[in-house]
């Protein structure tokens, strides 16, 4: 058994300067996990809540509310916990916060602790973090790495270029390795690598309607017009 020992929170900054929160974990061998949860420039509309503190300082994106609910309510529930078993310390703070939307707590107070707890087991193991995660679920295999997906072209919240849809990428699916183009480096396109796409609708969807490069669509309007693209091109 690793017992938790000692949880806690505290702000800092992201890679783009915006405030988030960071936890630290000690299990009582002495084994320490510290994890951060910084958020993309863009939130789904169904995301679960990521807690700021609003006001004027850093433009209302603070996150000492998570950072006090983490050190006053999720420390105190927590300790004593045998920190290996992942899933009773999640349901624990599902529990406590009691929404369907984590915005008691926070998500990213939650997420935080979530992911600090099972870097410090990790530690504690002496094992690489997939393989502790593996542990979890029961799979005996898990070193099998995921093909990257490329980002090739920005638009939406990620740039300042009028590109509605936000992320234009190139998924490698069947290729022996990393090459960046299709038919010109002797891909096929669709077979070897395909393209993804990132749209990210919520960012142009407004009063029920869909505002998409200087157009107007419904939401069957969308759904026949990404059916047109993935009928044109190898977009999977």
């Amino acid at each position: 058994m690793f017992a938790i020992e000692k949880v806690y929170a505290r702000q800092i900054m992201d890679s783009r300067g915006n405030p988030t929160i960071e936890c630290d974990i000690t299990l009582s061998n002495g084994a320490f996990g510290r994890a951060s949860v910084p958020s993309g420039a863009s939130t789904g509309s169904f995301e679960a809540l990521e807690l700021r503190d609003g006001g004027t300082t850093y433009m209302g994106k603070g996150v000492l509310k998570a950072v006090k609910n983490v050190n006053e309510i999720i420390a105190h529930a927590l300790i004593g916990m045998d920190g290996e078993n992942q899933t009773q310390i999640d349901e624990k703070m599902l529990a406590l916060d009691g929404t369907p939307n984590k915005d008691k707590l926070g998500a990213n107070a939650i997420l935080s602790v979530s992911l600090a707890v099972a870097h410090a087991v990790a530690n504690a193991k002496h094992i690489p973090l997939y393989k502790h995660i593996a542990d979890i679920f029961g799979n005996a295999n898990p070193c099998v790495l995921p093909r990257p997906m490329m980002n090739i072209i920005n638009g939406g919240a990620h740039a300042d270029n009028g590109l509605d849809a936000q992320e234009f990428m190139i998924i490698p699916n069947g290729a022996k390795n990393e090459n960046e183009a299709i038919r010109s480096a002797g891909y096929k396109p669709g077979e070897q690598v395909s393209i993804g796409l990132d749209v990210a609708s919520s960012e142009f969807f407004d009063n029920g309607i869909y505002h998409f490069e200087g157009t107007d669509k419904t939401s069957d309007e969308m759904i026949a017009f990404y059916e047109k693209l993935i009928s044109e091109y190898p977009i999977i």
